[in-house]
């Protein structure tokens, strides 16, 4: 026996003579029969007759010295280590059969394998909508304001015809095609040295981005707020120019707000001077939007005159002798002799029962009293006995 058993007998041995009684005797004869106890005693006998091998000094010392307890924990804690060791043993043989048999299967494969559709490719539905025929991108040059435009192009397309585009591959090489100039030669290269960046969408995407993305985006964003101006245009393209750019800035509403009314044609600064500038910017917008639009219809409604001859006075109107000067508090008398109207405002005022002269209503044309006539070398205009202040009255435009 080893040292550890040796021990543990000299010192649970006079333990077990002690715990064993005559009352313990009687009960397992009772229950078992004297034979089977008789049996019992004698091998019991010789295990307290029986000494061990004489041990070293010191170990018998040392052994010696422990408590029963202590033996019985120590045997129960080497036992647990014994029981784990072993398990994990077993573990380790097992992972190591299935990394052979893995390795196995991936350095010889079998003779013949059918082909297998790749993974991401799936089936069309026979009843799918077929996808929508859309225009590829414009090239990409290297042009770092049209970088943006360019990426977000190329993100539609792949969103309208997802059966296409359907995988990372198709995607990089789609979009190395749509390339020129220097950024074609850059792709070119990363191909020919077979870059892992052309591996997904995603990390191509990111290089393209560290190349091509302007750095000094918010700067230059700001700038270009702070000269755009409306001048002639119509401030639809305005407000669409300025958002583009409003956004790249980081400014908050209130300098948006600002710099927006600053850029403003002075129309629509006149009328906001007037009735207050909204204090958002959407609402702003949207005023100045449905301003300008009345404010250019007026405007077409009094340009399209074009000069005309002089009709030859009625025979039925009143003409006064005296000759009146023309006040120039009068603008549809100022540049409008001589001339004539478009089809649209002569069919509108026709429409509405208008005078086609000056356009006010209650009369005709050749009862009308802004119109000038010619007689015996005077200029005079036609008037009506009812209505003298026809002479005083002043259009006004109308919002």
């Amino acid at each position: 026996m080893c040292y550890l058993c040796t021990s543990s007998w000299l010192t649970l041995r006079p333990f077990l003579f002690r715990r064993l009684s005559l009352t313990t005797l009687l009960t397992t004869t009772t229950i078992f029969g004297k034979p089977f106890c008789t049996a019992i005693l004698r091998l019991f006998s010789r295990l307290c007759t029986w000494a061990p091998d004489p041990l070293p000094q010191a170990v018998t010392y040392a052994e010696a010295s422990m408590e029963p307890a202590e033996v019985t924990d120590a045997l129960t804690a080497l036992s647990h280590q014994v029981s784990n060791l072993a398990r994990s043993v077993q573990d380790l043989q097992t992972e190591h059969r299935q990394l052979q048999i893995q390795i196995q299967a991936a350095t010889l494969p079998p003779p013949y394998a059918p082909p297998s559709a790749p993974a991401s490719v799936q089936p069309i539905p026979e009843n799918a909508a077929p996808e929508p025929q859309t225009k590829l991108p414009d090239s990409f040059n290297g042009d770092r304001t049209q970088f943006e435009a360019f990426m977000l192009d190329c993100c539609i397309l792949f969103s309208l015809k997802p059966r296409t585009y359907n995988n990372d591959f198709i995607k990089v090489r789609m979009v190395m095609s749509l390339l020129s100039g220097e950024p074609k030669k850059w792709a070119h290269t990363l191909l020919r040295e077979q870059d892992p960046v052309l591996e997904t969408w995603p990390s191509f995407a990111a290089a393209l981005e560290s190349m091509y993305q302007d750095p000094h985006k918010r700067e230059s964003a700001q700038n270009v707020l702070r000269a755009l101006k409306q001048g002639r245009r119509p401030v639809e393209e305005y407000v669409t120019q300025f958002r583009h750019y409003a956004h790249e800035t980081a400014w908050n509403e209130a300098a948006l707000l600002d710099q927006f009314r600053r850029g403003l044609a002075d129309h629509l600064k006149d009328e906001l001077a007037r009735v207050g500038v909204p204090r958002s910017l959407d609402t702003l917008t949207d005023f100045c939007i449905q301003f300008d639009r009345r404010w250019r219809e007026r405007r077409d409604e009094r340009s399209p005159l074009v000069p005309r001859p002089i009709p030859e006075p009625s025979h039925t109107s009143f003409s006064s002798n005296v000759s009146i000067p023309r006040r120039r508090e009068e603008p549809m008398q100022i540049g409008l002799v001589d001339r004539r109207l478009s089809p649209a405002e002569r069919d509108r005022r026709k429409r509405l029962q208008l005078c086609l002269y000056c356009g006010e209503a209650n009369h005709q044309v050749r009862l009308c009293p802004m119109k000038p006539s010619v007689m015996g070398g005077k200029t005079g205009f036609i008037s009506t006995l009812s209505s003298p202040s026809r002479f005083t009255h002043t259009p006004h435009l109308l919002l």
